[in-house]
């Protein structure tokens, strides 16, 4: 990716294996500053002084892109971020991207299902393609998330659907239980979470 203020240039690395699921977009060789979305400014809003501070993000749902490459956004500022990330291949190239910009020790990444249940034991079985074999990842407990970074995160971005609204009210009822949680920004890009998000405001 060109620099684009505050970002630096960012040298992505993608896998033939994740740009055969569907998300072409991450396999593009053609982006520029326009590519970057609403997200991107609200990373930079946010964490644009990381280098001179230590910076903690979480970063759920980063399947589609422009989203995936979020979490390298917010690692090209300074923070270190967690990433949740079902799909292998593009956890890899996640990751890969990382080491290519020397960020690798400020990432951690997670190849699992987020649950809202603090109580998570079963796996997660699912098929990256229809037309491919059953995977069956393990469920990680948003509440572990959290534990991770200490309870303080400067930029937590939900990019869901599916689980964004399950996320949201157990974020909801840990926040008011829980007055060691601190959150700076939540980013949430989530079409069915209108009502849990009223309740977090």
């Amino acid at each position: 990716l060109p620099q684009y203020f505050p970002f630096p240039e960012i040298r992505l690395v993608t896998s033939p294996e994740a740009c055969n699921l569907g998300l072409q977009g991450i396999c593009r060789d053609d982006l520029a500053p326009g590519s970057w979305d609403f997200g991107h400014d609200a990373i930079a809003s946010c964490l644009v002084n990381c280098n001179w501070r230590h910076c903690k993000a979480l970063d759920l749902g980063s399947s589609d892109a422009p989203q995936s490459w979020h979490a390298v956004s917010m690692l090209s500022l300074g923070a270190t971020v967690s990433v949740v990330e079902p799909r292998a291949p593009v956890a890899q190239a996640l990751q890969d991207s990382a080491t290519l910009n020397g960020w690798e020790k400020k990432l951690r990444v997670h190849v699992a299902k987020v649950s809202a249940n603090p109580e998570v034991f079963a796996g997660y079985s699912h098929r990256l393609r229809q037309d491919g074999p059953e995977v069956v990842l393990p469920y990680v407990a948003l509440d572990t998330l959290l534990s991770f970074s200490e309870h303080q995160l400067d930029f937590f971005k939900i990019t869901a659907d599916g689980h964004g609204q399950s996320w949201l009210r157990r974020l909801e009822r840990l926040l008011s239980a829980n007055s060691t949680i601190r959150i700076q920004n939540i980013l949430v890009d989530c079409r069915r979470c209108l009502a849990s998000l009223h309740a977090l405001q």
